[in-house]
């Protein structure tokens, strides 16, 4: 009896496991695919031919903050706490109502406010 429980206890963390990473990737792509909707376009000829020098040292500021509480909205989550870390990163602490899950997000914008990275992280 004894072998039976543990592998059971040991089934339920491996899926807990797994839910946890299937929350975080579905989170991230939600938020990803919205921040793809909220790209500025600039004028184009002027930008074709820099874009590479822009990649690395386009980097975004606290007035970003509207395009990241947007994305965050759009996938249906609420901000609970919010701060600009500097370097275009923002921390972001917020709730999945859906689940009653609360998690951390670290994400990073340029200087076009357009999101380039997205970091979540379980809450301790």
């Amino acid at each position: 009896m004894k072998r039976k429980s543990r592998k059971k206890k040991m089934l339920i963390k491996y899926m807990q496991q797994n839910n946890n990473l299937l929350f975080t990737l579905s989170i991230v792509s939600l938020f990803l695919i919205s921040c793809g909707n909220n790209t500025s376009e600039g004028n184009t000829s002027e930008n074709n031919s820099s874009n590479e020098t822009q990649k690395t040292e386009c980097i975004g500021d606290q007035n970003c903050i509207s395009d990241v509480r947007n994305n965050f909205t759009n996938t249906n989550k609420t901000i609970l706490n919010e701060s600009y870390e500097g370097e275009g990163i923002f921390k972001i602490t917020a709730l999945d109502p859906q689940r009653g899950v609360t998690f951390n997000a670290t994400v990073k914008t340029d200087c076009n406010c357009t999101v380039l990275d997205v970091q979540i992280s379980d809450i301790d």
